[in-house]
């Protein structure tokens, strides 16, 4: 009986100490990544601080009533008394700028992964959910810099491409609000506290089996 409680709660422990460490790959990358001037910026992987901004577009209405450039909503069905089940999921964006002390650039928002704001609204057959930035938020993003072709005028680099910010489907681009420090303790600590209580089940099941050793003796 020991020995299956031990085998349970060591599994259990290994699945929250993997989520966990999933959960933290933004913030590792936040903390390994200097922060880059939009006017230094250059093709490659890159981290910028800065105000984010509709650009030439009217920003997204949101649940929580706030103007977004973008919006990730989920809608679950309720099923039992306290269990739900995904049944659509959309996010929206409008085209959007980085601004900081030093300039402007556009950034991409077709692959995010977002570290945002938080808005859910209960109803009878089950819930929404969405993440939103909101418009004029101060954000820290993550994601690789390419030149794109720009075919209008007056781009920041004043030629015919322009380098854009953004992700890719294995490696999207990371928002985050607030500073650098702030964000990464702000959407951290859950992790944290999921791989603390995974190792806590690895100590719990190795006593279990202590436990076990002792009485078989």
């Amino acid at each position: 009986m020991l020995t299956t409680v031990a085998i349970v709660l060591a599994g259990m422990g290994a699945l929250l100490v993997i989520f966990g460490v999933r959960a933290l790959r933004p913030n590792r990358a936040m903390l390994a990544t200097r922060t880059t001037a939009v006017s230094e910026l250059k093709a490659g992987a890159v981290e910028l601080a800065g105000v984010i901004e509709p650009s030439g577009a009217d920003a997204l209405e949101s649940g929580a009533s706030r103007p977004c450039v973008i919006v990730h909503t989920v809608v679950d069905n309720k099923v039992g008394r306290n269990n739900f089940k995904e049944v659509s999921r959309e996010t929206r964006a409008v085209p959007a700028v980085l601004r900081d002390a030093s300039g402007a650039c556009p950034i991409s928002l077709t692959h995010v992964e977002l570290l945002g704001e938080t808005w859910e609204r209960p109803d009878a057959g089950g819930r929404t959910t969405q993440i939103v930035i909101p418009a004029g938020a101060r954000v820290v993003i993550i994601g690789v810099a390419r030149l794109e072709a720009h075919p209008g005028e007056g781009d920041y680099r004043g030629g015919a491409q322009r380098l854009v910010v953004g992700g890719t489907p294995e490696a999207p681009l990371v928002i985050a609000i607030g500073e650098q420090t702030a964000a990464v303790w702000r959407y951290g600590w859950r992790a944290l506290v999921g791989i603390a209580c995974g190792v806590g089940l690895w100590v719990v099941a190795g006593a279990a089996l202590f436990v076990r050793s002792l009485l078989g003796g």
